[in-house]
């Protein structure tokens, strides 16, 4: 198969396409309930920030989550900071007791991934970067999450940093729940430029009945622009069953999307 018969997205999932990169979204809350929350391990509402952290660290439920534990040892943070420009920085844990991020000005976390792990192969415990006051290792205030045993942040936010664009296609939500009649609600959040405005507007992704299970696609695609948080949250009428939520996605650079106008 000749390159030109390829689509864009599997062009750039090769490593082909300068200046587009490959983002998969994926989260899940474990029990969701009647109010909105992220769909991300951590279950509980988050609130984006007008201004940076104070003082973010990442710390582990585990003790075994250290530079010689038979957890996970070293990670990778990724995010964006109050200057809307992406950063990434590798951390080597200690357990419980708090690791500073070096990044000053962190205003979002988008990823954490585990580097290099111990016996184990992956993280023994939750870890979390926070701020405030760290019990047993979870931040008064939890801003990332990973859950034991994944190696990978699973959580259905993204911030978009500046000078790029998002596009999200094959938006799957999915959930079962013990009342059969259950229905679930999912909806993307976007905070456009929220450090001196904090814009907000929602989009209805769809409604999914807990019948035994029950699985949701959207069909359309979604461009979330520079400076943008993208947030997927999810409601139940009564029940605490799980949401699942993922979405494939393209980082377009402005100047490579105005170079390959073709494309688009």
């Amino acid at each position: 198969m000749s390159i030109q018969a390829i689509s864009l997205w599997d062009q750039v999932a090769f490593g082909s396409v300068p200046g587009i990169n490959s983002v998969f979204i994926n989260g899940n809350n474990g029990a969701i309930t009647t109010t909105f929350e992220p769909i991300w391990p951590e279950s509980a509402a988050y609130t984006p920030l007008a201004t940076a952290m104070s003082t973010p660290y990442i710390a582990s439920s585990s003790a075994n989550d250290a530079a010689a534990g038979t957890g996970a040892r070293t990670v990778r943070v990724t995010g964006v900071n109050t200057s809307y420009a992406a950063f990434t920085e590798d951390l080597t844990l200690n357990g419980q007791t708090s690791v500073n991020l070096v990044t000053t000005n962190v205003l979002f976390i988008n990823s954490i991934t585990v580097l290099t792990a111990g016996s184990g192969f992956t993280n023994a415990g939750i870890i979390r970067i926070g701020t405030g006051v760290n019990t047993a290792g979870v931040p008064a205030v939890v801003h990332a999450h990973m859950a034991a045993g994944f190696s990978k942040t699973q959580t259905a936010m993204y911030f978009v940093p500046a000078n790029k664009t998002l596009l999200l296609r094959n938006l799957t939500a999915s959930s079962y729940g013990v009342t059969a009649a259950q229905t679930v609600q999912v909806v993307a959040d976007k905070y456009t430029n929220p450090v001196p405005d904090k814009v907000y507007t929602r989009e209805f992704i769809g409604t999914i009945n807990q019948g035994g299970s029950s699985v949701f696609n959207y069909a359309g695609t979604i461009k979330v622009p520079e400076k943008t948080l993208v947030m997927f949250q999810a409601l139940s009428a009564a029940s605490t069953g799980p949401v699942v939520f993922q979405a494939e996605g393209l980082l377009i650079d402005y100047g490579s999307a105005n170079s390959l106008q073709g494309f688009f």
